[in-house]
């Protein structure tokens, strides 16, 4: 009901499972990929994220928040 509300077309879901799911966005282009993960595999993202450069703030704007 949220997205509705918001005018968010929902375009697939994937619920339930026994298995994890990392989810990877890119909200300047709206794209999205779901990986599931393997019984038992955990997913380490500090490590991953030590390797990834900060991007610079961007300045002004506004944020709206929900």
């Amino acid at each position: 009901r949220f997205l509705q509300a918001e005018g968010i077309v929902l375009a697939s879901s994937s619920l339930r499972g026994d298995r994890g799911r990392r989810i990877q966005f890119w909200p300047a282009s709206g794209r999205a990929r779901q990986t599931l993960l393997g019984a038992g595999q955990n997913v380490d993202l500090r490590a991953e994220l030590q390797n990834v450069p900060p991007k610079p703030l961007p300045s002004g704007g506004t944020v709206e928040l929900f």
